[in-house]
């Protein structure tokens, strides 16, 4: 019997401890993380609130408008040769040029999506990259 409960009181005191923890937090859903259980800004997941993106798209036409325009330009780059700038489907390619190519270029045209969406074209585009992730073993 003595090796049966040996481990007894630890894992009664860990329960215990669990137990404190759980009962001490504070279910006030005004402290939650954002994005849990989408309690967010009635906005897709994105990083940014329905409010911040609206001061994104403002400043993008006037304080920032040149980091805008250098967006444009990427983009218009990748949507003209989208072949080029599309992962690949076969996992030992996209592997071999991940970081060079497609770990750079996700970004610009994540941001370029958010401030210019009536673009359908970059959105196809993106929705298309994302697929060709979600199918790569490993990323």
């Amino acid at each position: 019997m003595r090796t049966h409960t040996r481990g007894a009181p630890s894992v009664f005191f860990i329960h215990v401890a669990c137990f404190a923890l759980i009962c001490s937090t504070d279910n006030n859903p005004s402290t939650a993380v954002p994005f849990v259980n989408a309690n967010y800004d009635n906005y897709p997941m994105v990083y940014f609130s329905r409010r911040e993106i609206q001061d994104l798209r403002y400043k993008a036409g006037t304080t920032h408008q040149h980091i805008a325009a250098r967006l444009v330009e990427a983009v218009q780059i990748m949507l003209s040769n989208s072949l080029e700038y599309l992962p690949p489907w076969n996992p030992k390619d996209f592997s071999a040029r991940w970081n060079e190519i497609y770990g750079n270029n996700l970004g610009a045209l994540a941001m370029y999506c958010i401030l210019y969406p009536d673009n359908m074209e970059a959105i196809n585009m993106a929705k298309d990259y994302m697929e060709r992730m979600a199918a790569q073993p490993s990323w």
